[in-house]
């Protein structure tokens, strides 16, 4: 589809260097488990909001070391 924007992350790394599970990474930006790991599998884009808590969560000095948009 032309115009589509794909958000890629490094998500799983950024968390495996942080020892945290996927649960601890939902539970800690309130969001529910299945919604993290569709954005961390690539299957949801996540809000400004949510993207700002997980790379506060996971340690990350830049939002662009943690997402990639790919056009």
């Amino acid at each position: 589809m032309e115009g589509t924007t794909k958000l890629n992350n490094n998500l799983k790394e950024f968390r495996i260097i942080n020892k945290m599970t996927q649960e601890d990474c939902a539970r800690k930006i309130n969001i529910s488990l299945t919604g993290f790991r569709d954005i961390e599998k690539n299957r949801s884009i996540p809000s400004v909001e949510i993207a700002i808590k997980i790379k506060r969560i996971l340690n990350v000095k830049d939002i662009e070391d943690l997402f990639d948009i790919d056009n």
